[in-house]
């Protein structure tokens, strides 16, 4: 009868209030709608931390038995153990072609290379993101990708780092925070 095909119409006809034309919708009604819809848009790509853990664990087990002679770490969001996981991310050693050789016998993953990580995005996982570093550099690069960037930058000011890549050298996460 509305002609309304998919999620994206039905907001267009909310947003024009076509919804009111029709018998058993009101403006609380069309409101309700458009607000879920948004909400809804909006968190597509978002999933609970319960909801990427066990792919998360899944994929880091599958990489660490893949790359034992490399390093392999989750950080980001799943290791501050967020409510929300966005994208799921690791910091390693191992060479990106090998790893999306990994993901591509997983399922159907899309390689986005940005500078000094990989983003891959997939159609049901959250969107994993491979920093790249060196065995020096490693914990640096997981100690400033496990932090937030409010703490970062706190943390930078406080023990006078200016230097974005004051915490490349350091050993150990332990060691950076002994500094």
């Amino acid at each position: 009868e509305m002609e309304i095909e998919s999620i994206g119409e039905l907001l267009y006809a909310c947003n024009e209030n076509r919804l009111l034309l029709y018998k058993g919708f009101g403006d609380k009604s069309q409101e309700n709608i458009r607000v879920t819809i948004e909400f809804y848009m909006k968190s597509r790509g978002s999933f609970l931390f319960a909801e990427a853990e066990q792919f998360a664990l899944f994929l880091d087990k599958k990489l660490k038995a893949n790359f034992p002679g490399e390093r392999v770490e989750l950080t980001g969001e799943y290791r501050r153990q967020l409510e929300i996981i966005n994208q799921l991310e690791w910091v390693t050693t191992a060479d990106i072609s090998q790893i999306q050789k990994i993901l591509e016998q997983i399922g159907n993953f899309t390689a986005y290379p940005e500078s000094g990580k990989t983003l891959f995005k997939g159609e049901k996982n959250p969107t994993l993101c491979f920093h790249c570093a060196t065995e020096q550099d490693f914990h640096g690069t997981l100690f400033s990708t496990s932090c937030s960037d409010e703490f970062l930058q706190g943390w930078n000011s406080t023990f006078n780092h200016n230097d974005q890549n004051a915490v490349q050298s350091f050993p150990s996460e332990m060691a950076i925070f002994s500094s």
